[in-house]
C-alpha cells in the first residue's frame, strides 16, 4: 500500500526559516503542533453540538497556521470547512469530517518529526 502523500511542503519550511530565521521558524512549528489537538477539540465539539461559529473558527484558525508551516493543501480543506460552517452547510462538514481529522493527524506527525530532527 501506497504511503500518503506529504502534506507540508518542506519548501515553503525552508523559505520560512529565511525569513524569520531557524529559531523563529521551530518556535511557529511548535506553537502550531501544541495548538493543533485544541483545534481539533473546538471543531468537533462544534460539530456534536451544532455550534458551528465554533467549527467555523477553528477551521479558520488551522487554515492559516498550517498555511505558515506549509500546508496548502490542507489550508484549502480548512478553507472549504469554514466557508461550509459560516454557510450552515453541516453536511459537507460531515462528509469532510474524517479525511479532515485523518490529514491532521499526519500534519501533526510531520511537525513533530521536523521538531525531533530540529533537536538532534
Amino acid at each position: 500500500m501506497a504511503e500518503p502523500a506529504r502534506e507540508l511542503d518542506p519548501d515553503a519550511l525552508k523559505k520560512l526559516a529565511e525569513i524569520i530565521g531557524h529559531d523563529g521558524a521551530i518556535e511557529i512549528v511548535q506553537t502550531f503542533r501544541a495548538d493543533i489537538q485544541n483545534r481539533l477539540t473546538e471543531f468537533k465539539t462544534g460539530l456534536q453540538q451544532g455550534d458551528l461559529k465554533l467549527v467555523e473558527r477553528a477551521a479558520h484558525t488551522l487554515k492559516s497556521g498550517s498555511a505558515y508551516v506549509g500546508g496548502h493543501s490542507f489550508a484549502g480543506l480548512c478553507q472549504t470547512l469554514e466557508t461550509a460552517a459560516s454557510e450552515s452547510r453541516t453536511e459537507i462538514l460531515l462528509e469532510k469530517q474524517h479525511e479532515f481529522e485523518q490529514r491532521l493527524l499526519r500534519i501533526s506527525a510531520e511537525l513533530l518529526a521536523l521538531e525531533s530532527g530540529a533537536n538532534s
